[in-house]
């Protein structure tokens, strides 16, 4: 969506259920840019299994029994977020283990830096199960693109053959001259693919070589139960929902009601923002902490520092043509401060099946962002900038 990141959720605004009593979902992977697909090798070995390592201390073995796998991983890594897609075509779930604490993620919900990992962190670790309708070889979903225009996992990776718990594997190996160190793994078992892979190719040095390499070895393949089954609700198409939430907003906001609009913002950390800018010219987006966006809102209309009017009218952005074609559908609204008005477009996207408010795109007026909006939306987002 124009460049802007739609990061981890924060759980003290987390909203949606866990996928079941024991995946607490509180995030979401992000995906790193694609590189092109023309560097991609593939480098064929004789498979070799991989050697199963055992439960010891500083060790925790992680079971997912809904899709259908068990992994023994260093007790630093704590599953962060989970998620499962009953109804989807090809993707079933994922779970995604961190080394990042819970008062870290906490505490980063607060910053406008949002949830970008640092240079030196340690990679997310993202395990998921997709369907595999087609039956390809493992070798053959890696080096396959999941949909049109997309790239294959392997792009720029060296594909090599393996085995893990006795099933058909292929490893993904950076390709660099200087550091051949394994980003990912796919495996084919249940009817299902399995990947395990680093959501950082970046892996920092102190880490052991192999790191992944090690993992891996211990992951183990289980039954898989059946899937939840969903409770019924009637459908609801995309723009009439996206219609409410307009005319929720509109409500809200000249109510000056921040409750209301809390409960209508984005359940994640961040409101994604960007400038706006002509046709064809590309952005960079950032973001503003929603929880401190909130507190600053709220003092804000107490002291009658702004005004905000929204026109619940649904409007519609799109980017890209064809397979590619991308519809982003918006409301616009006014910000009223110190005499001038900043248009904003608060742009809706559907999270786990309802309509948010999650990003906002902005028209710069000179002056404007000096008003209460500095004190809103804060240096971070790139509204509030003098």
């Amino acid at each position: 969506m124009l460049a802007v990141a739609f990061l981890p959720a924060c759980t003290a605004l987390q909203e949606t259920p866990s996928p079941s009593p024991s995946l607490a979902t509180t995030a979401q992977p992000s995906s790193a840019p694609i590189p092109s697909p023309a560097a991609t090798r593939r480098l064929l070995v004789t498979p070799t299994p991989l050697p199963t390592s055992r439960p010891t201390i500083g060790l925790i073995t992680h079971e997912n029994p809904i899709l259908g796998y068990r992994i023994t991983l260093p007790e630093a890594l704590r599953r962060s977020a989970a998620g499962i897609a009953a109804g989807s075509e090809a993707g079933l779930g994922y779970d995604v283990y961190t080394a990042t604490t819970e008062a870290a993620d906490r505490a980063a919900c607060l910053s406008d830096a949002g949830g970008r990992p640092r240079p030196d962190g340690d990679p997310n670790l993202i395990i998921g199960a997709s369907r595999n309708p087609a039956g390809l070889s493992a070798e053959g979903w890696a080096t396959t693109p999941r949909f049109p225009g997309a790239q294959p996992m392997s792009t720029h990776m060296l594909v090599e053959g393996t085995t893990i718990d006795g099933r058909e594997t292929v490893r993904l190996v950076r390709d660099q001259q200087t550091n051949h160190e394994t980003t990912a793994y796919v495996t084919r078992a249940n009817d299902r693919m399995y990947t395990i892979q680093l959501d950082n190719d970046s892996i920092p040095s102190r880490l052991p070589q192999g790191w992944l390499d090690g993992i891996a070895g211990s992951f183990h393949v289980i039954q898989p139960l059946p899937f939840p089954t969903a409770t019924p609700s009637p459908p609801i198409a995309p723009r009439e929902a996206a219609r409410e939430l307009g005319q929720r907003l509109s409500r809200a906001f000249a109510a000056r009601d921040v409750d209301a609009i809390a409960a209508l913002i984005t359940p994640r950390c961040w409101l994604g923002t960007w400038p706006w800018t002509p046709p064809g010219v590309g952005v960079d987006g950032s973001s503003r902490a929603v929880l401190p966006f909130l507190e600053a809102l709220r003092a804000s209309f107490a002291r009658a520092g702004i005004r905000v009017v929204v026109d619940p009218e649904i409007q519609v952005h799109v980017d890209g043509a064809g397979a590619l074609r991308n519809e982003q559908l918006f409301v616009r609204s006014d910000w009223m401060a110190s005499g001038l008005t900043m248009r904003i477009d608060l742009f809706l996207a559907e999270i786990d099946g309802r309509q948010y408010w999650t990003a906002a795109r902005f028209y710069d007026v000179p002056g404007a962002p000096c008003t209460d909006l500095r004190v809103i939306f804060g240096d971070g987002s790139g509204i509030g900038r003098c």
